[in-house]
């Protein structure tokens, strides 16, 4: 069954998961809503953000979660905002991913049949 946010290896045992092409990841309260859902109701320790280059390459931004715990205004979000489109959430372990894969797939059914 194809998965509408899949789940790709990458070396070293690292995993992202990946969306369509959505116009409001681009969003300041897309992203920090995305950085809440990884550090605060998941509950990941570190997370990579794969950003979209100028040459549409893929680049990862490594973040820890003390970062989020510290950043309560959302300067950073507003950061990734003005210089970033993120592509995907990449991750240490299948586990984890599995996770986001879940809540994004269980978040997108729901608003889908709301409509």
């Amino acid at each position: 069954m194809n998965k509408l946010f899949p789940i790709t290896a990458l070396l070293k045992g690292k995993f992202i998961v990946s969306w369509p092409d959505w116009d409001n990841i681009k969003r300041f309260d897309t992203k920090k809503l995305l950085v809440d859902v990884l550090f605060n109701d998941m509950k990941i320790k570190e997370a990579g953000f794969a950003l979209d280059t100028m040459d549409n390459e893929i680049d990862i931004m490594w973040v820890d979660h003390r970062w989020w715990m510290q950043d309560s205004t959302g300067e950073y979000a507003r950061y990734l905002e003005d210089m970033y489109v993120i592509k995907g959430v990449v991750f240490n372990s299948k586990d984890e991913a599995v996770k986001l894969q879940d809540y994004l797939e269980k978040k997108y059914i729901w608003k889908t049949l709301q409509a």
